[in-house]
């Protein structure tokens, strides 16, 4: 039976999707991907971490391409202030105003909505 691990890390992660990507089993690499493939909790879990993984890199290139470096609009303040209050998730929030999520937290700090950025990050670990 094949032990499944508590957690997969991102560098053991990394080889599962690589292999993967090559048609190759990542438990035995010597051999085709067989049909259960997709049903191992190992494989689930790199997967996930690299969904994870790609959906943060789709944000920062977004915030990049996006208003960075752009000045800020009163409507945008007060659309970040309600998402704020509304408890939203800083990557929907930075995704939403297509800037970086540490943009998002420098502009909450300057409006006043959390003391410093440590405060501010507390917020998001806490929701």
């Amino acid at each position: 039976m094949q032990s499944i691990p508590a957690k997969v890390d991102r560098k053991e992660a990394y080889r599962i999707v690589s292999l993967l990507a090559h048609g190759m089993d990542p438990d035995q690499p010597n051999k085709a991907l067989p049909a259960d493939i997709l049903h191992r909790p190992n494989v689930i879990r790199a997967l996930f971490l690299a969904a994870e993984a790609l959906q943060k890199y789709k944000n920062t290139t977004e915030a990049r391409e996006g208003r960075v470096g752009k000045p800020w609009s009163r409507e945008e303040d007060d659309e970040l202030k309600d998402e704020i209050h509304r408890q939203v998730d800083l990557q929907v929030i930075a995704s939403n105003h297509q800037r970086s999520s540490g943009a998002i937290i420098a502009r909450m700090v300057h409006l006043d909505l959390f003391v410093d950025r440590d405060a501010a990050r507390a917020h998001f670990r806490q929701h």
